[in-house]
């Protein structure tokens, strides 16, 4: 039986050989996925302090040998309140509207997002 002219029977029994794990591995995967369900905050809070670790130790003090102090305040400012509209919006989008186009949302509705944005509480 020829399976492809370039390719030779060997081949293509290696290639299922080595595809075959990926069934096997993937109970053993849920099952370790649904018992470390539970720490994901912690996991997730862990990384955004090593995010926020490597942004005061790395990016700062990059940041005042390449500008003066008063751009890096004004870019860390900046950062910061669009890091804050992007999380309200998205968590505005994620609450019951599921995807609609913001054309077809209410007015009263998109003026709670305008005032979220600007006030953030």
């Amino acid at each position: 039986m020829r399976v492809y002219e370039s390719l030779s029977f060997f081949s293509s029994l290696s290639s299922q050989l080595s595809s075959s794990s990926w069934p096997i591995a993937a109970v053993p995967s849920f099952i370790c996925v649904d018992a470390f369900n539970k720490f994901l905050p912690f996991c997730t809070g862990f990384a955004a302090g090593c995010m926020i670790w490597m942004v005061v130790a790395e990016v700062i003090p990059d940041g005042f040998k390449e500008a003066s102090p008063s751009q890096v305040a004004s870019a860390a400012i900046i950062s910061v309140a669009f890091m804050e509209v992007l999380s309200t919006t998205l968590q505005f989008f994620s609450h019951g509207y599921r995807g609609r186009i913001i054309t077809s949302i209410g007015q009263r509705d998109l003026d709670q997002v305008v005032g979220r944005i600007v006030v953030a509480p």
